[in-house]
């Protein structure tokens, strides 16, 4: 299976943790659990599609995967951009989808633990910048109802 296909999605990332290390969509549990449920919902909604004889829906399954994605990502506030790119690569990806449920710990939870510990290597080298900003989702804000 090729994985260059996910190089948008932590490219992304990427940006997001090392430039704008201060931006809550760039904390450790929205990049770590928003990349996640990016992939698991993607893992769902294929194979939910499959189940209903509808997988030649490529794009339904694909605006669905995004869809769900940002829902399932704003009800926990762990909002993170790359996690929809995530869910969009596998649901119009075949070979992707060969990984089935590992798909949601390697590459997309894997993936995001890497880039957060590359993260708090990098942005921690100068005294101007720090990352973290936090660890825990519990220390963000409440999403407002």
């Amino acid at each position: 299976v090729n994985l260059r296909v996910l190089v948008p999605a932590f490219g992304a990332m990427s940006v997001l943790v090392f430039s704008t290390c201060k931006a809550p969509l760039a904390q450790p549990s929205n990049v770590i659990l928003g990349n996640s449920i990016g992939g698991g919902v993607g893992v769902v909604v294929v194979s939910g599609m499959e189940l209903l004889g509808l997988q030649h829906m490529v794009w339904t399954t694909a605006a669905l995967s995004v869809a769900l994605t940002i829902v399932l990502q704003e009800r926990t506030n762990t909002v993170h951009p790359p996690g929809g790119a995530t869910a969009l690569l596998y649901a119009i990806t075949p070979p992707m989808q060969t990984f089935g449920l590992i798909f949601v710990f390697a590459p997309a939870f894997l993936g995001a633990v890497v880039m957060v510990l590359m993260g708090v290597a990098m942005n921690n080298l100068s005294p101007e910048r720090a990352y973290p900003q936090r660890w825990c989702f519990d220390e963000a804000q409440a999403v407002p109802k």
